[in-house]
């Protein structure tokens, strides 16, 4: 048997597409990315063109069609602008299927926590039919926070710190099943309702239809990182 692998491009290029000077917000001036990315939305369409025109505190995206650069879409409803992580601007755009339905979709940041240790993505879904990415709220509402798309197991691990000076966590496993976005782990770390200082980790799985607890260890840091990968 053989198996059709499918390879997403995304192409930085330098002088493809025609420049987009139309943006009449403030905050494009002076602009610190103007970049167009070349990228292979499916095998057998035309070629895609991602021009993005980014200022300090926001950024647009141009989606152009084919060698002519047919203006498909702009998308300008980005929740922040771009942001810089040890002098380098954050990776705010990637292509990548998150649906697993063979056609690239757009992962675009969003954003950090208060406390700098999640950050955000936004999804824009490819569409057949127009030809054009939408606005996906619910898997920006479920997978947005740190999303691993393992396009291989055609899994989502999604997840982050949400407290305890960052030692609480919760990290979530997600498959579409029958086309639906299922979760089908959870690992999560709480504080102890008893005020001792101790922490309790848990992970469920999905079995039978039903998320059930098979592992949970209480005790401190140490304690519970020597007892949860014992058999």
């Amino acid at each position: 048997m053989h198996r059709k692998i499918i390879f997403f491009l995304l192409l930085l290029l330098t002088s493809t597409a025609p420049v987009l000077a139309d943006w009449p917000d403030s905050c494009y001036v002076p602009a610190v990315r103007d970049s167009t990315y070349r990228v292979l939305v499916h095998p057998g369409m035309k070629t895609y063109f991602l021009h993005l025109v980014a200022g300090e505190f926001c950024f647009k995206l141009f989606v152009l069609r084919g060698n002519d650069f047919d203006t498909v879409q702009v998308i300008n409803d980005f929740a922040e602008g771009l942001r810089r992580k040890d002098n380098e601007f954050a990776k705010e755009l990637e292509v990548v299927d998150v649906n697993f339905d063979g056609y690239a979709d757009l992962k675009i940041y969003s954003g950090e926590s208060a406390n700098g240790m999640n950050t955000g993505y936004r999804f824009y879904v490819f569409q057949p039919d127009s030809g054009s990415f939408r606005f996906d709220e619910h898997l920006t509402e479920v997978l947005g926070c740190n999303p691993i798309i393992d396009t291989k197991e055609k899994i989502i691990t999604t997840g982050g710190s949400n407290g305890c000076v960052g030692m609480c966590y919760s990290n979530d496993t997600y498959k579409f099943i029958r086309g639906k976005l299922t979760l089908i782990e959870e690992e999560k770390q709480e504080w102890t309702d008893d005020n001792s200082g101790r922490y309790v980790r848990t992970l469920e799985k999905l079995q039978n239809g039903i998320m059930k607890v098979v592992k949970k260890v209480t005790g401190t840091l140490e304690e519970i990182d020597r007892q949860w990968n014992k058999k």
